[in-house]
């Protein structure tokens, strides 16, 4: 064998061995990815926590996770796959920004959801829902509220509640920040940054900003004050009801 044959096989077997070693790096990285995807988005439950993944990146890096690697869990829930230009911080930016329209959509579904169970139960006049800030505030005090929807630009920094809302927040003013102004029934406070500081101390579990560029968030937030809350039980005003002997029912078993 010549000497320049020698070489050229040499270096074939020297580009052989270079590309194997790149396609298995490439496989064990994609597998980190994958396992670390499966630690990071499945639960306890062994059920994905987030609602809808997606996965971006440069050339077919992405399309070899989603087809072979990625936890079937995860798969099925997978949105969209996305071409990106760029890596690193830039690209994660480029990765939101092309996904506005899925990530818009699935807001807007949420929104519709929670509003259309608001307006399910004022029709039904359950009684398992309060509208403006003085009676969310009373069913905040007994720990009744579940949910509360906000407008994500309520401007709400003074209410004036009646003497029975005021005994009810009272407890609440001097742990919380809420300041009685010179007129009695009348309360000083951002609300919008007060329930997102205290609201789960509250015993609310979900805190949800409702925007007005829906017909439905538009609706809630025009017609309906822009602030309610969804309660997890019927909360009773206890004035409305009377012993046969006509004393007022005590606040214990007014709530119901």
């Amino acid at each position: 064998m010549s000497p320049c044959l020698r070489s050229t096989t040499r270096a074939a077997r020297a580009l052989i061995v270079s590309n194997g070693c790149v396609f298995e790096s490439r496989h064990n990285y994609l597998v980190q990815v994958s396992e670390l995807a499966t630690a990071t988005f499945i639960g306890p439950d062994n059920k994905p926590t987030i609602r809808g993944l997606i996965i971006a990146g440069a050339a077919d890096l992405k399309s070899e996770l989603h087809t072979d690697l990625l936890d079937p869990r995860l798969k099925a829930i997978v949105m969209k796959l996305l071409d990106l230009a760029y890596g690193g911080k830039q690209g994660l930016e480029q990765a939101i920004s092309n996904s506005a329209d899925i990530l818009t959509g699935l807001r807007y579904l949420e929104e519709k959801k929670l509003l259309s169970e608001l307006l399910s139960r004022i029709a039904r006049d359950s009684g398992d829902y309060c509208l403006g800030p003085a009676a969310l505030m009373r069913c905040l005090e007994v720990g009744a509220v579940h949910t509360v929807l906000v407008h994500e630009n309520l401007k709400v920094n003074q209410f004036t509640a009646n003497q029975e809302d005021m005994e009810a927040i009272a407890q609440l003013a001097q742990s919380t920040g809420i300041v009685e102004s010179e007129a009695e029934s009348v309360l000083d406070f951002d609300m919008l940054s007060w329930l997102v500081d205290h609201s789960s101390r509250m015993g609310v579990e979900h805190l949800e900003f409702i925007c007005d560029r829906t017909p439905e968030g538009s609706q809630f937030c025009k017609g309906l004050g822009g602030i309610a809350g969804l309660l997890r039980y019927q909360v009773v005003d206890p004035s409305q009801f009377e012993d046969l002997d006509g004393s007022t029912v005590e606040d214990d078993d007014a709530f119901l």
